[in-house]
């Protein structure tokens, strides 16, 4: 079993927003930003539209489903220094860690095509992700 800590901070910025005067919250767990949180009984669907998933859904701060949104994951690739890491818990006790990110701008209001794929493992799925497109 690890001995594992988890150290909440709120903050928040301006440099992820598109209009400099607009804060933007975020909480830290450990230093790394929560752009996503899925949780079992949320009363928060993922079920959204391409402008929620653009703009983001659901609110850092309450315990509920979360997604930070496209435009601010982008803003944030763009500050340079940026790594990924992905934790599922509490089932599993996977990680994946990516040492770069970037992400490509597409049209605004043009969401992306949609694909799925099934995958044996998650940590496999994501492993095969480099360069893809954005899915859910």
């Amino acid at each position: 079993m690890l001995d594992f800590v988890a150290k909440y901070e709120l903050t928040s910025t301006t440099a992820l927003s598109a209009n400099p005067a607009v804060v933007v919250p975020l909480l830290t767990i450990n230093g790394w930003i929560l752009m996503q949180r899925k949780v079992t009984a949320g009363s928060v669907s993922f079920n959204q539209s391409w402008a929620a998933y653009r703009d983001g859904f659901g609110s850092a701060t309450d315990d509920d489903n979360y997604w930070l949104g496209l435009d601010k994951v982008y803003r944030l690739t763009q500050l340079g220094g940026v790594r990924l890491r992905i934790e599922v818990r509490p089932t599993t006790s996977l990680h994946f860690k990516q040492d770069s990110l970037a992400l490509a701008r597409i049209a605004r209001d043009d969401p992306p095509a949609s694909s799925t794929a099934p995958a044996s493992s998650t940590a496999a799925a994501m492993r095969g992700k480099v360069g893809s497109e954005f899915e859910t």
